[in-house]
């Protein structure tokens, strides 16, 4: 019964946010912008015969992408990009299902072959709903609201440990009490999210003040420091290393490209004041994000993780090694492997749809 009233609750949330926050009228935008805002959301319809979570999010894509079938699409009709992430992207999930009719449960290694599909649909159909530069605006704007929404119970939940709106990973490593507790997505996926997201939207900080839009600007930096609070209480070391990396990458090729002189010295500013701000916090939280990398405390350090997880990759080499083609199927990996799972997700695509669908 929860699990349907938050079904209902998710799905009327996630379509007014398009509706009334970004006053969208065309209804296929409205759609892909609620399945953006959702998309962190896990929850949706499961489908037994193929053991498949159908999530709301995918729900409102299919929808986007029927009403935008009668829609000429390109952004920009002379780039090559479209062919150059469909045309493999179509071989992945072709090979996905081939390899799915010889894996120990076929029903969970085609299920594994769709939601392939959907994360290429997700591209199609943004890349159709792209067609002048108000477009690319409103759907940056319905990935920041997604991203403010589970910050904000990231924040709740982290603060108010029986705040337990979303479930995922609820009473399941329960001694990771220093991390956030169950947002709609598990820790480690949530700063994967953040990590993705945040450069960008620095670079938006930068543009909105080159705009001289002061309103928009300290909304998004707001934004900006909640999320990298929220980005902290994951405790995911390589979200923060992925995300200092994409910071500098941002950083650098824009003061590099950049030949307005008055620009770079509003990007030094704010990067002069981002810095200020999270040296203040680095006082309180400093020890934790040391502890996490050098020190353990019980947590663990990361040298002490790397090999552990060197061990747990010895089983994906072994699958590898005998299945060097197709591999065992999506989702099969634990049926076929001694240890439970690989953190090397280059491995374990390998391992379950063999070279041919990594490469």
């Amino acid at each position: 019964m929860n699990g349907i009233v938050a079904l209902v609750f998710w799905t009327i949330f996630a379509l007014a946010n398009p509706v009334f926050l970004l006053r969208l009228k065309r209804p296929e935008q409205v759609l892909l912008s609620a399945s953006i805002v959702s998309m962190p959301w896990m929850g949706g319809l499961w489908l037994s015969p193929v053991q498949l979570d159908l999530r709301l999010t995918y729900i409102f894509l299919l929808g986007s992408l029927v009403l935008s079938f009668n829609s000429a699409a390109k952004f920009d009709r002379k780039q090559k990009v479209t062919a150059l992430i469909i045309t493999p992207g179509i071989v992945m999930v072709v090979w996905a299902a081939i390899s799915a009719f010889q894996a120990y449960r076929v029903e969970l290694a085609l299920g594994g072959a769709v939601i392939l599909g959907f994360n290429l649909l997700y591209f199609v159909v943004i890349n159709k709903n792209m067609k002048k530069m108000a477009d690319v605006e409103w759907m940056t704007k319905s990935v920041f609201l997604s991203l403010f929404y589970c910050s904000l119970l990231a924040v709740l939940q982290y603060k108010i440990r029986f705040f337990s709106v979303g479930f995922v990973d609820l009473g399941f490593n329960t001694f990771m009490f220093w991390r956030t507790r169950s947002t709609f997505m598990h820790a480690n996926q949530f700063g994967m999210f953040q990590l993705l997201i945040l450069p960008v939207l620095f670079r938006q900080l930068i543009i909105q003040l080159r705009l001289r839009k002061q309103k928009t600007f300290y909304i998004y930096l707001g934004l900006f420091l909640l999320s990298l609070f929220t980005l902290y209480t994951t405790g995911n070391r390589g979200s923060w290393v992925g995300f200092g990396i994409g910071m500098v990458v941002v950083i650098l090729l824009d003061l590099m490209r950049s030949k307005n002189k008055k620009m770079k010295r509003i990007m030094l500013r704010v990067i002069f004041s981002i810095l200020f701000l999270t040296s203040i916090a680095g006082f309180r939280y400093g020890d934790r994000i040391y502890d996490r990398f050098f020190a353990g405390s019980g947590q663990s350090s990361a040298s002490e993780q790397a090999e552990h997880r060197e061990n747990l990759n010895v089983g994906a080499y072994q699958l590898l090694e005998d299945n060097p083609i197709l591999g065992v199927g999506m989702y099969n990996f634990n049926f076929y492997a001694d240890v439970i799972f690989t953190h090397n997700l280059y491995l374990l695509i390998a391992s379950e749809i063999g070279y041919p669908g990594l490469f």
